[in-house]
């Protein structure tokens, strides 16, 4: 149990770093594709054959309203010239790779701890 933790967490890590390297390279849609499986990579198989709860169901779709939204505010506000520069800069980039990763650490560290228990 604890070795598939363990495979979870490096596939997410390098599904996170994938993602932070093609934000890099200015391949938004290769770096959404690698954050959109980190979530699905951290899954337990139980967790993937489980109806999903409405909860669960309307706080992903008001999530993804939420960010349709902000994108295309932030298309009238911002140019796409500045926002692709800002988002694809390494002062961006660098930083949101670490913070994500010790969010995926953290997140790693307490469900060892449930499975050790």
């Amino acid at each position: 149990m604890k070795t598939s933790r363990v495979i979870q967490f490096v596939a997410a890590a390098m599904l996170l770093s994938g993602g932070c390297v093609a934000l890099l390279a200015h391949s938004q849609f290769a770096s959404t594709i690698c954050f959109c499986f980190i979530g699905v990579s951290l899954m337990r198989r139980s967790e993937l054959s489980r109806p999903v709860p409405r909860r669960e169901l309307y706080v992903g779709l008001a999530s993804l309203i939420l960010l349709v939204t902000v994108v295309i505010v932030l298309n009238f506000v911002v140019p796409r010239s500045v926002g692709e520069r800002i988002v694809c800069s390494p002062a961006f980039v660098i930083p949101f790779w670490a913070l994500l990763m010790l969010v995926l650490f953290w997140r790693w560290r307490k469900e060892r701890r449930l499975t050790d228990a």
